[in-house]
Formats: C-alpha cells, structure tokens, sequence
C-alpha cells in the first residue's frame, strides 16, 4: 500500500485537495506516489479542485473588499489551484 493511499481515508480520492493545497512541484511527487487511479476519478478530482479553487478566490474578493467572512490571503491561493489544474487539462 502506498503513502499516499494510507493518507486517505479507506483508499477514497484524495487527490482533489492536493491540487489545490500543495505546490506544484510537490504535487507532481504525490501523484508520482499515489497509485494509478482510472480516468473517472481523476475527472472527479479536478471537478472538485476547480470548485473549491473557485470558493477560495470568492472569500478572498470578500476578503478583499471588505465584506464579512472574508479572508483576502485566500484570492491568491485560490487562483493559483484553478491554474494548476487547468494546466493539467
């Protein structure tokens, strides 16, 4: 059993939050780590990556603008994750 599959809970896609919380060159080494896993999973995985990616540059525009529950350090991490997964398309 790899690393990374032990990381995640009974197995279960893990690799959605990792596009967007680690850097690319990291990710590149979990993924190299994390057994193959079948197109469909992979295709869910951006899925959810880019959906969160865009959560976290809607806090950060709040954040920005100073609107409540806002969090302005957010936007750039958000539009950082949306790039590396749309670089990976």
């Amino acid at each position: 059993m790899s690393t990374a599959r032990k990381l995640t809970p009974r197995g279960k896609c893990g690799r959605g939050p990792s596009r967007r919380l680690l850097p690319a060159s990291a990710a590149s080494r979990f993924f190299d780590a994390y057994e193959q896993a079948d197109e469909a999973t992979n295709t869910r995985a951006r899925g959810w990556a880019v959906l969160r990616a865009l959560s976290l540059i809607r806090i950060g525009q709040n954040g920005r603008l100073g609107l409540p529950e806002g969090k302005p350090t957010w936007e750039p991490a958000g539009y950082a994750a949306l790039e590396r997964v749309l670089a990976e398309s």
